[in-house]
């Protein structure tokens, strides 16, 4: 039942005509994920050298190229534990997997693609319907698409931390998808909507001044992802990764990462200064 209610809500958004966003970049869209078989894309997540797409039918990671966007087979993950995969994100040593309607985020050795049950994050019971989420090593959010709010945990007791929850204001951001942060703002995509909504991260507040709107062809999106520069968004209609300049100002564009945005990086992205690698 669930699947045609991921169906019905995506199709409902692609069908809602809107201008093509002034930050598209389509030179740095993923075009191949069709192909090779990751039709129905999900949580998104890279360390600069790889792009990970979660599949939500093939319980699945495929990996690819950040270069040249091509396949990278030999790093695909087979999720052994849990089905339905959505948000994904990694410190570049643990991979961790949310599960729709799943009541744990489940961890995966990166290098090994093993599972380390002992990195489980079981969540709490208000934090039932879990789809997107986002860490900078010792908090992780995790988005509920039901309660349109973010729950925190601190990462190394796997605890709630409440003071650091959000709960999602702008009027129209009601199916909230997935999460990305640079350590001031935090981005929320909204499938039918068809926005990456911004709230600042000091105060929880909304920042329109960083919101913007998707490519009308990206009318189904899913999870997103950035190295600081270029936001990445999955969509699940058209099995395609579509990439936005990062809005921070009259120009659209991003500045250099800073140490705190380098703190929701495993790895840094291509021509910035190496960040410490959290762990």
């Amino acid at each position: 039942m669930f699947r045609w209610f991921v169906l019905a809500a995506l199709v409902a958004a692609c069908c809602v005509p809107m201008a093509d966003a002034q930050q598209y970049d389509s030179t740095k869209d993923f075009n191949t994920l069709s192909d090779a078989g990751n039709i129905s894309p999900t949580g998104i997540w890279s360390d600069g050298t790889t792009m990970w797409a979660a599949d939500y039918d093939d319980d699945k990671l495929y990996a690819y190229h950040m270069s040249n966007k091509s396949r990278d087979s030999s790093k695909d993950i087979s999720l052994s534990a849990n089905n339905r995969p959505w948000g994904i994100w990694s410190d570049g040593t643990t991979m961790w997997v949310a599960e729709y309607n799943g009541d744990k985020i489940y961890a995966y050795t990166l290098s090994s693609k093993s599972r380390d049950s002992s990195k489980d994050i079981t969540l709490a019971s208000v934090n039932g319907d879990p789809i997107g989420i986002l860490s900078n090593g010792p908090t992780m959010w995790v988005l509920d698409y039901v309660d349109y709010k973010i729950y925190a945990y601190t990462l190394s007791s796997k605890s709630r931390d409440s003071t650091k929850d959000f709960t999602l204001s702008a009027a129209s951001n009601t199916v909230p998808w997935s999460i990305w942060s640079d350590g001031t703002t935090i981005w929320v995509v909204d499938s039918t909507a068809s926005i990456i909504y911004a709230y600042q991260m000091s105060d929880k507040s909304r920042d329109s001044s960083k919101d913007f709107t998707l490519s009308a062809d990206n009318g189904s999106p899913t999870g997103i992802w950035s190295n600081g520069t270029t936001m990445w968004a999955a969509d699940y209609i058209d099995g395609k990764i579509y990439a936005y300049r990062m809005p921070s100002g009259p120009s659209g564009n991003s500045g250099p990462l800073t140490a705190q945005s380098q703190s929701f990086l495993a790895t840094p992205p291509p021509d910035t200064t190496p960040p410490t690698v959290v762990s």
